[in-house]
């Protein structure tokens, strides 16, 4: 018997074939190690309250395996949700002859009820003791201990004693935690790392650069590392004179530090999520323009490079006006940049005010380059702009909702282009590049529903894949065709304008639709995006009317479908 998908005259289908590879269980719960040190106090004599000030004494070290507390609070996924951060002042010194970096970072946090333990992302560096002070007042608190717990990527900072909480009503109350770091720029080509290059003279050439999405700018600096948790950063870059640094913001000032190199300030971010922060030192060229609403523009590649930047600057400004206009919401940064990495091991990414690329996906040598490559780099740079609207000035508040940033991008994507680039013809380019490969994907009985329960930190990256991208595009193609170009863009614009520099989920975006169309869209979507699959429909005319039935399209025709139902608007005359 011949699948749906033949019926859909699909000439070939291509099974995936999964390996489930099974991994021993660790027995125990693992904890972290700290720096040993000497303590001038034993650990036992630490019982003071914590809102006396704190000794210059060493924090005792933790090298043993515990069996924690069932309700430790590291011991679960998330952060604590009454330890918010509000600013992050951060420095970082990449020294890219030793292949180190150190930094400082100052955190600025408001804490809503008394606690014990101050929990952040690290993975892979090495921390100094931390200090905790109240902001207003200075009073200083006393560290008990550190330590740090690995599946959760834990460091978790334990006081002599409760502190207490923060004013709610009083928006400077709040407690300042500050810690000493450093790291390896090498060894992975994620976090804040080292990529070299060889010029047209056969010199190699370094920079550090970071791609921190999702869960990698624990690697550079520690912090709250989830994406509901925005704050603003205040950033330093220091480096050798002959190198710039570039970052979110615009510079403020920059100026020789001693015999540190020149020291490159940054102005005040706003509100972000931290996979957003973007740091790079590099000596490379830039061309530049502006767009129509007064935005400086800027492609930076490596000098023997920046030639090749010309297309992507210009498609870069066509699109930006165009998102401007469509989503009735400006660019909100003071600059947008664009720089293409030589070792990048994504396509792309997002970082807010400066896209990072693979040079692949950002460079076009007129008369040299083929026509895909054009249409690609035309591509990737409209995904990423869509993402300065769809992941920058909304994010998903966790990352079971990450197809609200990747789904609407890799739609508004084809949106982009066929504006700037109308005789591609990319509306119908979709059905062949997105729609259909993802048909095959989602047929298969090992599919999973678009929005997808993440457990465990490895489970995050494991979502990135074509049911978050493209079936996530496909259903919004389909939800902006059913309501209308024009009631679709005004529910968009809602969503956008209501939750600006903060987080969404995804029902915030169907009450945005509903409230435009007077759709029940929740009822009709929740089925396309809780649920994995796609259904059959089948029409047939009887003498007492039309008749409708629907059945999940399956590869395997023998699976069980019955608890498969879609609810699905159709129209027909």
């Amino acid at each position: 018997m011949a699948s749906c998908l033949e019926k859909f005259g699909k000439k070939r289908l291509l099974l995936l074939v999964g390996f489930l590879v099974v991994v021993a269980a660790i027995i125990g719960l693992i904890v972290g190690v700290t720096t040993n040190q000497a303590a001038s106090t034993s650990p036992g004599d630490s019982d003071e309250s914590a809102g006396d000030e704190a000794t210059t004494a060493a924090v005792p070290t933790t090298t043993t395996q515990t069996m924690w507390p069932p309700d430790s609070p590291w011991l679960t996924l998330r952060l604590p949700d009454y330890i918010v951060p509000v600013h992050y002042n951060l420095t970082l010194q990449p020294d890219l002859v030793a292949d180190t970096f150190t930094g400082k970072v100052a955190m600025d946090l408001k804490i809503s009820q008394p606690t014990k333990y101050i929990l952040l992302h690290i993975n892979e560096l090495e921390l100094q003791t931390p200090t905790v002070e109240q902001k207003l007042t200075g009073a200083t608190y006393n560290v008990l201990r550190t330590f740090e717990y690995l599946p959760n990527q834990f460091y978790i900072i334990e006081m002599s004693g409760e502190i207490p909480a923060n004013n709610a009503n009083d928006a400077g109350d709040m407690y300042v935690v500050t810690v000493d770091f450093s790291g390896s720029l090498v060894g992975h080509i994620v976090g804040f790392y080292k990529s070299t290059y060889t010029n047209s003279q056969g010199e190699t050439r370094s920079l550090a650069t970071s791609k921190f999405q999702p869960t990698d700018a624990r690697r550079a600096f520690p912090h709250f590392d989830e994406p509901a948790l925005k704050a603003e950063f205040s950033t330093i870059l220091i480096h050798e004179p002959e190198y710039i640094a570039i970052s979110n913001m615009p510079i403020e000032v920059s100026h020789t530090s001693g015999t540190s190199g020149k020291e490159t300030h940054f102005q005040r971010s706003v509100p972000m999520s931290s996979y957003l922060s973007c740091f790079i030192v590099c000596d490379f060229k830039y061309t530049e323009s502006v767009t129509h609403g007064g935005t400086p523009i800027r492609v930076y590649a490596t000098p023997d490079q920046v030639n090749n930047t010309m297309y992507a600057l210009d498609i870069m400004r066509n699109i930006t006006d165009y998102f401007e206009e469509v989503f009735q919401i400006p660019y909100p940064l003071p600059k947008l940049d664009q720089i293409a990495i030589p070792d990048f091991v994504s396509g792309a990414m997002e970082h807010w005010g400066i896209i990072t690329y693979r040079e692949t996906n950002l460079l076009y040598e007129e008369g040299v380059s083929s026509a895909g490559n054009k249409q690609r780099v035309a591509s990737v740079v409209s995904h990423e702009l869509a993402h300065m609207w769809f992941g920058n000035i909304v994010t998903m508040e966790w990352w079971d909702d990450l197809w609200l940033n990747e789904g609407f991008a890799s739609f508004v994507e084809y949106l982009g282009v066929n504006e700037a680039e109308p005789d591609w013809q990319m509306l119908d380019q979709f059905i062949v590049q997105d729609l259909q490969p993802v048909y095959g994907l989602d047929a298969l009985t090992t599919s999973h529903p678009i929005i997808l329960p993440v457990n465990r930190p490895e489970e995050i990256t494991e979502i990135f894949d074509s049911i978050s991208y493209s079936k996530g595009a496909s259903v919004i193609r389909m939800l902006r065709s059913f309501l209308g170009d024009t009631v679709f863009q005004t529910g968009i614009t809602q969503y956008l304008t209501d939750y600006s520099y903060s987080t969404a989920r995804t029902d915030d975006l169907w009450s945005a639709l509903a409230t435009a169309s007077g759709e029940p869209v929740k009822q009709i979507m929740d089925t396309w995006t809780k649920q994995m699959g796609f259904p059959v429909v089948h029409f047939r005319n009887t003498s007492s009317g039309l008749l409708v039935t629907q059945e999940r399209c399956l590869v395997d025709r023998t699976a069980d479908t019955s608890n498969s139902q879609y609810d699905s608007p159709y129209k027909y005359g």
